[in-house]
């Protein structure tokens, strides 16, 4: 099902009339916190979209097997974590991520039996800001980009169901910290159409 894109000037309604408050008087009141676990998801999601000129003209899919389409072949899931978090720390988290296998899922099958990579390439994106006060994941430049196709995911960490980034402890195979991540996004795109080695990353 395809919905329509809300533009927030849409009215809540009792008996037929206007109720006296917006649907983004919603959006501000649930969606303001974005050092929140889940919204930042979302949040990175958006960022990465628009950083790869992804349409986001249509609203976003909850339940889709990825979370990206880049020029209609590169499906990407993107991932966040942080250093700073929505309630108060006595320490600055480390950054992790879930990397295991999945099993896909559609509204016309269901579930596959067999676990796997959902997409092509995962983009784990790290707010990376470590003082509090000055947080802002509004602010672009407070955030790190490590592209990973999942081939090699599948080739040197096939058995794990997490991994640190972003630290001198556990790295991603082969990560590369961006500020921008359209280069790497056409290098995978180019070299999936040509079958070329990993090589070449």
């Amino acid at each position: 099902m395809v919905h329509e894109q809300k533009t927030g000037d849409e009215h809540f309604h009792i008996d037929g009339m206007p109720a006296g408050y917006l649907l983004n008087d919603f959006w501000r009141w649930q969606s303001s916190d974005l050092l929140n676990n889940t919204l930042r998801g979302v949040l990175a999601e958006f960022i990465v979209a628009k950083a790869l000129g992804i349409d986001t003209e249509r609203p976003r899919e909850e339940w889709g097997a990825y979370d990206l389409l880049f020029n209609d072949q590169l499906s990407i899931e993107v991932k966040s974590s942080s250093y700073v978090q929505s309630w108060e720390q006595s320490t600055e988290s480390t950054p992790r991520f879930t990397i295991r296998p999945t099993c896909g899922w559609d509204s016309e099958n269901g579930y596959v039996n067999k676990s796997s990579r959902q997409s092509d390439m995962y983009i784990f994106c790290v707010f990376a800001e470590k003082n509090r006060a000055a947080a802002d994941p509004l602010i672009l430049d407070q955030w790190d980009f490590y592209p990973v196709l999942a081939e090699e995911l599948d080739a040197s960490l096939p058995g794990a169901a997490h991994r640190h980034v972003g630290n001198s402890t556990t790295v991603l195979p082969r990560a590369i910290r961006l500020r921008y991540p359209a280069r790497c996004c056409h290098l995978a795109c180019f070299r999936k159409n040509k079958h070329r080695s990993t090589e070449s990353y």
